[in-house]
């Protein structure tokens, strides 16, 4: 199968590795340029809390290790309310903690798995202009496709596209 991929998130860099694994040929669109080798606005040091849910998905591609290797456990959070101030821990225990890494960082070492699969082509600095049916277009590139899925966030142009 054909899947086109709009956005090269986390979110489409994961799906992108995983059904690239399972035979599909993967084309990720994304507006933006490639922020490999760059520090641009999108390597602020915002971080990203990784639950157990989060790191399975890394462990299930090979990224975990390296994931938690430039992380920082969070073990609660203090929340402030009506002037008091209370701990409130993420789990029953101490092995119950979320681990925070910086979320270009993270996307990085996505998109350099998503590079590696064969079966996987990133195109990047391609803004979809449209979407008729299974065919998503770009201001110069038709891509065809079985799939067309929109990993491009809260503004999806897909999700608009659709409606």
């Amino acid at each position: 199968m054909n899947v086109v991929i709009v956005g090269a998130g986390m979110a489409g860099t994961m799906l992108a590795i995983r059904l690239a694994r399972r035979g599909h040929r993967v084309d990720v669109v994304e507006r933006r340029g490639d922020p490999r080798g760059t520090n641009g606005p999108d390597a602020a040091s915002i971080s990203v809390g990784l639950s157990e849910r989060g790191r399975a998905a890394l462990r299930d591609i090979g990224l975990l290790d390296e994931a938690l290797a430039h992380s920082v456990p969070m073990r609660g959070r203090i929340v402030h309310h009506s002037g008091r101030v209370t701990y409130q821990p993420y789990g029953a225990d101490d092995t119950e903690v979320l681990h925070a890494v910086r979320r270009h960082d993270l996307n990085i070492a996505l998109l350099d798995a998503a590079e590696s699969v064969p079966r996987v082509r990133l195109w990047f600095g391609h803004r979809v202009t449209g979407l008729a049916g299974t065919e998503v277009r770009t201001q110069d590139r038709t891509f065809s496709a079985d799939l067309v899925v929109g990993a491009d966030g809260a503004y999806s142009t897909v999700r608009t596209h659709l409606h």
